[in-house]
């Protein structure tokens, strides 16, 4: 990327700003990984990249077999 910035960085703002606005509400499941794909125009293991930086700053949970809370 000629900024610097990773592809699965601008899809962790995007879903900081889905959880901080109330769309993917407080303790509730995100969509599927394949959702998100589609949502956000990028491929699963980005969004997977997303999904661990989000665990990794506390902001979700993830629950194998169960999904993201």
């Amino acid at each position: 990327m000629a900024n610097g910035t990773r592809l699965y960085q601008k899809v962790l703002g995007k879903m900081l700003e889905s959880i901080d606005s109330g769309e993917f509400p407080v303790g509730g499941r995100l969509p599927p990984e394949r959702e998100l794909a589609e949502r956000f125009e990028v491929s699963r293991p980005t969004i997977r990249e997303a999904i661990i930086a989000l665990e990794t700053l506390g902001r979700v949970q993830v629950k194998t077999g169960s999904g993201v809370y």
